[in-house]
């Protein structure tokens, strides 16, 4: 039932369970044991008194108001447990989110009381805070090569596809949101901020059910940004995280006129909620979700929903009420993406078993250190989840002795001389499982947790062994960071997200070196771990054994905007003061979420299973990931490029490769345009044919470009530079382009700078301006492969040492073409079609492309090869089988109605071979491309279509109907007598034969009759 009809009832059915005249005190005192058991402890401390603002907030564990009604009474975010929404809609208490087996509401401590009282209410739960978790992303996932428009000659930016991400909130006047045509323009559809309350002119989400915060259009942000009225938005990303999240996702890069720091999605519409400021309540996020949905329908658009934030608290196993909220709001063209978790280098999870009738313990030290003062300042907390509910009992013991217990089905709190000690012991209603919660903290001030050794004994009642998973949720000890040691511990099953829908994602490093704005030059500490796992990056699987995560993405210092309200540290702030670094799978998950908008965006209904796998099955391995899937990399690195292509159905998927030939360890470096280097190379042989359509270079710090450096592709000459390629392009990259001590790519698709796998080729490097000088890195004390030269003078010499620089290869997307050909020996003149005789092999006789099909179709005359050339004396660019119809039409191998050749969009000469007929080629070239297919109609016309004298016969008088010339049989270009004589020596042979020039399956007197009157016809096609 719909939440609006609901509310229309409320008037037929509202039952009077309001508590008014009796106090707080007073009505919890009249609740039944039943009723009092539906309230979370948490709940239970704020309406006794016991709870209050001053007192810290256990991470993952503690509640926050939300704001206060027209009263003064405080409103807190609830997740109510309930099998009948209709019953709690009757009370009259607005509710925001109906879900199958949960409702969010905004209720006072009185609200909480009615709430308790209903019938069908199970459970209200405050749930857990979620917390934020913490360039050249593009050419990194191959997005680079959509931006372009290089598949299908389609420009895929995110077009029409709604981004929302729930975070911090956005700097809304950050020019990375604008139009970059207009910068009056804003990108954001709206902004909804769930922490104001709305003042003078300002309103909640008009259309929908969301009662509270403050909703921004564009119309407000594009007045502000004029300057009438002034003022009015007062949305403000003081935390900077969604900032910085939204830039990486859907930023345009418009700060700088080059663009230089765009996102994954530039030209996606945005939508942000502002859903705390840096914790979030689960009600908030479930609520976002709502919201996302509603405008996603409203303007009819396909949505991706980022979330950077999560808790190691709760099950992990996707049944905590987010994560049922992201699984039903994820459907056709309705997708979301979260991070893994940034605690990949934490050990802070156990697990074991409890024998039936037996006890285990669980220590945990907490190590020397000095109290912060004051109270709520010093706190660790445990979660502890069994498979099951055995009765449990949980004993906290302190290194001083004291004891505090909790049998199953509630909670106790003590204050001892060691610390408050609280335990939770229940069974979640969403996966019928037990957990036990442990909070130790200084809730008296002289009395903070104390040092040594602590045990968690835990006492299994039941007549069956029991498995559990342990949890250190939160830790902070201390005015500086300390570690708490928990025993049997590791890092597995640390993801914070598990929704089953979503898309989890994990970070690796793609940048290791950076500078700030004071020419301050930075980097991630020792070892280098550039390419490799970000160590801080959750690792699977999920409790219930999930292999998750999906996927993993950069995320270690990701560069995107920066927030005018944030404050990070120096270090962190770029040059030009509009963007920061951050690292964290908070900045690997909107890459992942971009990347999805861009697949949206060529098919609007994909659902999540349906994007996973184009993701999961396109993903790149190397030595780095090793075999996945594996809790640390899930299914590998992203591939963006590679997922798109297999969305539209390309086959092949065209490939890209990233030909690396360094080894990250110490560092060195080398000034271009000095003395004795005026140019620098490093040798490449790619795997694929194709366009060089990138290259990454890392930089030092020296830089005195006052113009562009320029970047060649050469021919090789005995493992030195030859000559620049002939018709290559000398790409100027601009020196504005190009950050000091960090890691650059540069896009050279306009170059269309084809290469053939196999073979050597070198990039080149030189400052336009001589004398002016870059440094570029080297490794340092590593063994070289020889691929690296730099030139002095005249000469190219050997370097001892790797440049770090990585060519970028892409296969041709597909040039598509349409052929149509006749052969003169299956021809009927009497429907002009072709005859249909011969069993094919499924094999192709070509060797140039010997492709094996699974199964021949019907109507087809036999295999033929077509080919490219760009004059008509070159030899082939590329060769490709196809399988000729009975009425001329080339077909593909695998069943597309044109065929598909790899070379670089340009003019082409189009030749037409088959076994035992002689070749035919156009007379003109024609222009193609990877857009759409282009017809070459080599059957009709008068006859000057065809390249050569007589180089395709008339098989209709005057009617303009040509074909290819029959008889060649033992392939020499020239039909002869030997041809006859080959002819007539197979007399009488049936099958797939040479000699078979009518293709009829029989080799016979008409066979030797075509070659007889074709004598002395000889091929045009040299």
């Amino acid at each position: 039932m719909c939440l609006r009809l609901l509310k229309c009832l409320f008037f037929l059915l509202l039952i009077p369970l309001m508590i008014t005249a009796q106090t707080i005190d007073q009505a919890f005192s009249a609740l039944s044991q039943t009723e009092i058991a539906k309230l979370d402890p948490r709940f239970q401390k704020i309406i006794v008194g016991e709870y209050t603002q001053k007192e810290k907030i256990l991470s993952g564990t503690g509640i926050e108001t939300v704001g206060i009604n027209s009263a003064g009474d405080n409103i807190y975010d609830a997740v109510v447990y309930t099998t009948n929404p209709e019953e709690l809609v009757s009370t009259g208490i607005p509710v925001n989110t109906i879900l199958p087996q949960f409702v969010t509401v905004r209720v006072t401590m009185r609200e909480l009381l009615t709430l308790a009282q209903l019938q069908n209410v199970q459970y209200i739960d405050p749930g857990l805070l979620q917390y934020p978790l913490n360039d050249v992303t593009e050419g990194v996932t191959g997005a680079d090569l959509l931006h372009a428009g290089y598949l299908n000659g389609t420009v895929y930016k995110g077009q029409d596809v709604i981004l929302c991400i729930i975070d911090t909130g956005i700097d809304w006047e950050h020019k990375d949101f604008r139009d970059p045509a207009d910068d009056t323009q804003s990108r954001i559809l709206y902004i909804w901020d769930q922490t104001l309350t709305p003042q003078g002119a300002e309103s909640s989400p008009a259309e929908t059910d969301l009662n509270y915060g403050v909703e921004y259009t564009r119309a407000h942000i594009e007045d502000e940004i004029d300057g009438s009225p002034a003022g009015f938005v007062r949305e403000q990303d003081t935390n900077g995280h969604g900032t910085h999240v939204t830039g990486t996702a859907a930023g345009n890069g418009a700060s700088f006129t080059n663009l230089k720091y765009a996102g994954m999605a530039p030209q996606a519409d945005i939508i942000v909620v502002k859903a705390g400021n840096g914790s979030f309540t689960e009600s908030n996020i479930i609520n976002a979700l709502t919201y996302a949905q509603e405008k996603a329908t409203a303007f009819g658009k396909s949505v991706v929903v980022n979330m950077s934030l999560g808790s190691n608290a709760g099950p992990h196993d996707g049944t905590d009420a987010k994560s049922q909220a992201i699984d039903t709001f994820t459907g056709s063209g309705r997708i979301v993406v979260v991070s893994a978790g940034n605690s990949g280098d934490d050990l802070i999870h156990t697990m074991g078993g409890v024998g039936a009738g037996n006890s285990v313990e669980i220590t945990f030290t907490v190590p020397d250190y000095t109290p912060a003062g004051d109270v709520n300042n010093d706190d660790l907390s445990i979660d502890i989840w069994f498979d099951g509910n055995n009765d449990m009992t949980a004993q906290v013991i302190s290194p001083n002795g004291y004891s505090v217990s909790q049998t199953s089905g509630g909670w106790v709190e003590n204050s001892t001389n060691d610390g408050t000690v609280k335990i939770e012991n229940y069974v979640f209603l969403s996966n019928s499982d037990r957990y036990i919660r442990v909070n130790i903290w200084d809730d008296i001030a002289i009395l903070p947790p104390a040092e040594g050794i602590w045990k968690l004994k835990l006492t299994n009642n039941s007549g069956a062994n029991v498995n559990y998973h342990g949890w250190l949720f939160d830790q902070s000890i201390g005015t500086a960071p300390s570690i708490i040691s928990l025993s049997n511990s590791d890092s597995h099953y640390t993801l914070s997200n598990s929704a089953v829908s979503a898309i989890i994602v994990g970070s690796y490093v793609h940048r290791w070196y950076w500078p700030d704005y004071l020419n301050n030059y930075w980097w991630g500490g020792s070892p280098d771990l550039s390419d490799n796992l970000s160590s801080f990056s959750s690792r699977g699987p999920t409790r219930d054994e999930q292999d998750r995560p999906d996927i993993v993405a950069p995320g270690d210092k990701i560069v995107s905007s920066l927030s005018q309200y944030a404050n990070p540290g120096t270090s962190a702030i770029l040059p030009g003061q509009k963007h920061q670094t951050m690292q964290g799978t908070s900045m690997s998950s909107p890459v992942v979420a971009g990347a999805v908008a861009l697949l949206l965006q060529e098919n609007s209904n994909l659902d999540d299973g349906d994007v996973k796998s184009l993701m999961i099955d396109n993903a790149d391995t190397d030595s780095y990931t090793g075999l996945v899937w594996n809790s640390m990399w899930g299914n590998g690195k992203l591939n963006i490029f590679g997922a798109m292509s297999d969305a539209m159905g390309t086959s092949p998927i065209v490939a890209w490769e990233t030909m690396i030939y360094d080894q990250w360890g110490a560092n060195s470096y080398m000034d271009i345009g000095s003395a004795g280097f005026q140019k620098i190379a490093v040798k490449f042989t790619p795997s694929l044919s194709g366009i060089v359509s990138g290259f990454f270079f890392q930089t030092y710090i020296n830089n005195t470009l006052t113009a562009p450096l320029n970047v060649e592709v050469w021919s090789d000459n005995s493992g030195k530079p030859g000559t620049k390629l002939s018709g290559s392009s000398t790409i100027a990259i601009e020196k504005d382009k190009i950050l000091k001590n960090s890691n650059t790519f540069v896009n050279l698709l306009a170059g269309n700078i084809f290469v053939n796998s196999g073979t050597n080729y070198h990039i080149v490097m030189y400052p336009s301006n001589t004398g002016e000088v870059i440094s570029i890195s080297v490794e340092n004390n590593v063994s070289s492969d020889n691929r690296s030269t730099y030139f002095n003078s005249s000469n190219w010499y050997s370097l001892s040492t790797d440049f770090r620089i990585r060519p970028v290869v892409v296969e041709n997307a597909g040039l598509k073409l349409l052929v149509k050909v006749m052969l003169q020996g299956p021809f009927n003149s009497v429907d002009r079609t072709m005859d249909t005789n011969l069993t094919l092999p499924l094999t192709s006789p070509y060797s140039e492309d010997p492709v094996t099909i699974a199964s021949m179709p019907e109507n087809i005359v036999d295999w033929v090869l077509v080919q490219l050339r760009t004059t008509t004396t070159g030899t082939a660019i590329v060769s490709k089988s196809g399988l000729l119809q009975s009425d001329g039409k080339v077909v593909s191998a695998d069943g597309r109605l044109y065929i598909e050749l790899k070379a670089p969009a340009g003019d082409y000469y189009v030749v037409v071979k088959h076994r035992n007929h002689l070749s035919v080629m156009s007379n003109d070239p024609y222009n193609l491309d990877s857009a759409s297919p282009v017809t070459c109609d080599l059957i009709h016309g008068d006859g000057s279509h065809i390249h050569g004298t007589n180089g395709a016969i008339e098989l209709l008088t005057g009617l303009n109907v040509w074909g290819m010339w029959s008889g060649d049989v033992n392939k020499t270009g020239i039909i002869d007598g030997d041809d006859r004589n080959a002819t007539w020596n197979n007399r009488t042979l049936t099958g797939y034969q040479m000699s078979d020039c009518d293709l009829n399956g029989r080799v016979g007197a008409s066979d030797r009759n075509l070659t007889w009157n074709n004598r002395t016809i000889q091929t045009q096609v040299p």
